[in-house]
């Protein structure tokens, strides 16, 4: 049994590049693309019922995305960034009285709206000084 873990183990840290995200790594991001990863990544936080007064995760890790955005945006505003958009994020969704539906439904719709994708823009544009 302890051979089929480590076997496991091993082909798990050698194909750890295929589990990766598809995120480019490169050294100028465009403006649209800060503002599709960043948007993303507040709607994970929202989806993350940890983040939420609840015990279910989806694994949402605060460090990961860290390593993203110290591509994306200057390092020594980066904690500001991610708790900017922390609290937008949870603000809207406190005001989204759905009834019993689940906690995805109001993720849905602050990710869709309008309000969102310019608070997304906002953020961005105010920590990114030199985005195209």
């Amino acid at each position: 049994m302890k051979a089929v873990i480590v076997l496991f183990l091993s082909y798990i840290y050698l194909m750890a590049n295929e589990l990766e995200s598809n995120f480019k790594y490169k050294a100028n991001y465009s403006f649209e693309e800060r503002v599709s990863a960043f948007k993303k990544d507040g709607i994970i936080y929202c989806l993350d019922n940890r983040y939420n007064s609840g015990t279910i995760t989806i694994g949402y890790d605060e460090t990961y995305y860290i390593g993203i955005y110290l591509d994306l945006f200057d390092t020594s505003e980066l904690l500001h960034i991610i708790e900017e958009l922390q609290s937008y994020v949870k603000k809207k969704k406190s005001e989204i009285n759905l009834g019993n539906l689940v906690y995805v439904a109001p993720c849905l719709e602050i990710y869709d709206s309008k309000e969102y994708q310019d608070e997304v823009e906002r953020i961005v544009k105010k920590y990114c000084k030199d985005c195209k």
